[in-house]
């Protein structure tokens, strides 16, 4: 690498790896923070302005995605599950099943489940 004043600089393969490893990571998260900012609603932005977002993770290297995953984004709310279904696991399944394809035979199947073919002669 030649440096504008004409000095030739040499790295070490370490540094390269290094340099390479953190510009992919800049990119990852550049991409990642753009993805995730853009199709989000305002509502759910700090500062209600997705575009001061883009400007903060466009223009500032690796820390304007980092400061918009720790800062700028509001998650939504938990879930209230003030009317969750309070059967055990296996009803809520057997429900869920008869649900999809028809009530469950209460009396166990004896014999085969088909009727066996005809014996051809």
């Amino acid at each position: 690498m030649t440096i504008a004043t004409g000095i030739h600089v040499h790295f070490s393969p370490a540094i390269w790896a290094v340099l390479i490893v953190l510009t992919v990571v800049n990119y990852a998260l550049l991409v990642l923070a753009l993805v995730n900012v853009i199709p989000r609603e305002s509502a759910a932005i700090r500062f209600h302005n997705r575009w001061i977002w883009v400007a903060l993770i466009v223009l500032v290297n690796f820390l304007g995605p980092l400061a918009y995953f720790a800062v700028g984004r509001i998650d939504a709310p938990l879930a209230d599950n003030t009317g969750a279904d309070e059967r055990p696991a296996g009803e809520r399944a057997r429900a869920a099943v008869e649900l999809l394809y028809g009530p469950y035979p209460q009396q166990p199947l004896n014999g085969p489940i088909s009727p066996a073919p005809p014996e051809r002669r």
